[in-house]
Formats: structure tokens, sequence, C-alpha cells
């Protein structure tokens, strides 16, 4: 999965991006930064621990910090000259998710309106794209050729997304989005703000500040969770006390990006190796079997499956099978989220 992490200039959207454990970075031509990340679990750590394979694969995800977003009605005074609104959303379509940093640490920080005009220029940008394709397939019908009936219908379909676009809303119509798949639409990505607060304002809860989007706004520190990534572990148990902080930002911002794209993560364990892989949620025994390999997937039989929580409390593999535990799955049983599955297969 890769996550954009967007923002207006000065929202503390790079300082953000440092508090995920940026080390290793990367730009790009279009001054984009991308750190991979692995994605901490408790549950697996625990079955490395159990097993001690030769080798330790955590699920990992890809964070991009993308260009301020530009945008004249919010730009602020001292923000850096960057590129252009259209630059930057032309790399906003090829993540799969999008964490939304918002500035709440000034004095005149106004969030929900921020989040507000950025979800605008997503919509604005998609209803350009979409009244683009509209304008070339209309000149196409001034020619004398065979297949209007064709562009005539193509034409009716995507103006269905045009109404809730104006509206800044996610087009529903079935139809448009399927005759609009290619256009890897910003408003149909998952979304979800980031409050970045100030040191003082941690231990409030300042979500309400931002109408709920699928969900409350994550509040942090981002200049604060940076500094804490820099610190040897002693010193940042010790700093993490004093602020009142269960856990860093990186577990709270990946547990709501899988949340709001909807995937889960299933297990294979074994002396050899323990892995974690990512699905999407309601996907089968297949799929997931596919995910490892292509020819689990061909050559599958059938899934041998336990949840973690049953798997933990007994202990092993054995002990699992002779309570009864074992689940044998076929090619559509849908795979849940922390379940171990060991795959037979036949090519």
């Amino acid at each position: 999965m890769r996550i954009g992490i967007v923002g207006l200039p000065l929202s503390g959207k790079t300082s953000f991006f440092h508090a995920l454990g940026s080390a290793g970075t990367r730009g790009s031509g279009a001054q984009i930064h991308l750190a991979n990340v692995k994605v901490p679990d408790a549950r697996l750590e625990w079955l490395r621990d159990l097993y001690k394979p030769k080798k330790y694969t955590p699920a990992t995800l890809d964070f991009l910090d993308i260009p301020g977003m530009a945008f004249e009605r919010e730009a602020k005074e001292g923000a850096k000259e960057g590129p252009s609104t259209g630059s930057v959303l032309s790399q906003v379509r090829s993540v799969d998710t999008l964490a939304v940093v918002l500035d709440g640490f000034s004095e005149d920080a106004k969030p929900a309106e921020a989040f507000r005009n950025i979800l605008s220029e997503l919509a604005l940008a998609d209803l350009t794209a979409i009244q683009g394709k509209i304008e070339r397939a209309e000149k196409e019908l001034v020619k004398s050729i065979p297949n209007r009936d064709k562009i005539r219908a193509e034409i009716e379909i995507l103006q269905k997304g045009v109404p809730a676009l104006e509206r800044n809303e996610a087009p529903t119509d079935s139809e448009f989005l399927r005759a609009a798949a290619s256009f890897a639409l910003l408003m149909l990505k998952p979304v979800f703000p980031i409050l970045n607060v100030a040191e003082k304002d941690l231990g409030k809860d300042r979500s309400a500040e931002i109408p709920p989007f699928h969900g409350q706004a994550l509040c942090l520190c981002a200049k604060l969770e940076a500094e804490l990534m820099e610190m040897e572990e002693a010193d940042r148990t010790e700093m993490m006390r004093e602020y009142g902080l269960a856990e860093l930002a990186l577990p709270r911002v990946i547990r709501r990006a899988y949340d709001r794209a909807g995937l889960i993560s299933f297990f294979t364990v074994g002396e050899d190796e323990v892995r974690a892989w990512t699905i999407k949620k309601g996907d089968n025994a297949v799929t997931a079997a596919g995910k490892i390999h292509t020819d689990l997937a061909r050559g599958f039989i059938r899934a041998e499956v336990v949840p973690y929580e049953d798997f933990r409390a007994l202990g092993s593999m054995k002990a699992v099978k002779e309570k009864g535990k074992l689940r044998l799955d076929g090619k559509e049983a849908v795979i849940h989220d922390g379940e171990i599955i060991n795959v037979r297969f036949s090519v």
C-alpha cells in the first residue's frame, strides 16, 4: 500500500513524514520523498519469538511525502514557493490512501476550513479530468465516424459523475465508476485527516474541530514525534512518559490507514520464515494463496486456517489440531484479520 501525505504549506506535513521513521528515504524528480516502513504487529512478533525462524518478514507500506499543495487562497505568509497544484495532484493519483495533515498548532489555524479546501481541490481536479474527456468525445461526434452511438453513450455515462463532483462529493453512480476507473479519481481514494497540534495541546481531544470524515481525526504533535524518532530507546520511553504518550504515531496512523483502505493481515509461519501478508477485507482463501505465490492459487486444494488468538492460547499447531481449532477452508472461504494459514496445493 502507498500512503500519500498531503497538506497545505507550513502544516507540518514533512515533520509528520519524519515522525513515521523516514530514515533511508529517497526523493524523485518531482520532489517526492518516499519511506518504506515495516508495519509493527505485536502478533507477528510473538510468532517470531515462538518459531525463531531463519527469516522474519513484516508487512511493509510506502509513505510518500508529496510537495505542499500551493492553493492560492490558503497560501501562508512565509511559505516557500512550491510546485503547482496540478503537478502535486498528478502525484497524488499514484497512491492508494491519503493522509491529510492539517495545521492545528498556529494561533490562526483553521483546520476544518483547510480540510474542506483540500477536498474541494481534489474534486476540482477530478471534475477537470472528466470534463476534459467529455469535451474530447464531443469533438469526435462532429466527425463522420461509425461509432457515434457508442461515443454518445460514453458521454452520457461520464456526465452522471459531474453533479457529485461539483458538490465536492465522491460520485456513486455504478456506470460512471466503471467508465471512470482509468482516471484514478482522487475523490474515490480513502482519506483520513491528521490534526497536527502543539505540544501544549497533547492530551486534549481536539478531533471535534474537524467534521467527522469516516471517523474522527487523529491528533498528534508531528514536531515531537519527529524528535522521538531520533532518540535512543530509553530516552524515548522517558519522553513519552512525560507527555503521556502510550505509543508512537506510526502504529496509530497505520491502523487508521488499514481501516480506511479496508486492509487486513494474515500470517504464514514456520522455521524457515514467519511472515505477514496484506489483503483486502473480504478476500477469500484462494486470493490469499495467490498473494503468497501464484502457484498456490493455481493448484489450490484447501487452506489450513487457525485464528491467531486460538493459536496463542494453545501454544502450538499440534495443540490446535488436538483441540479441533484448525479450520479447513475451500477456495471461497473468507480470510479474516490475524489468521494463520497453510495452503495445500498441487501443480
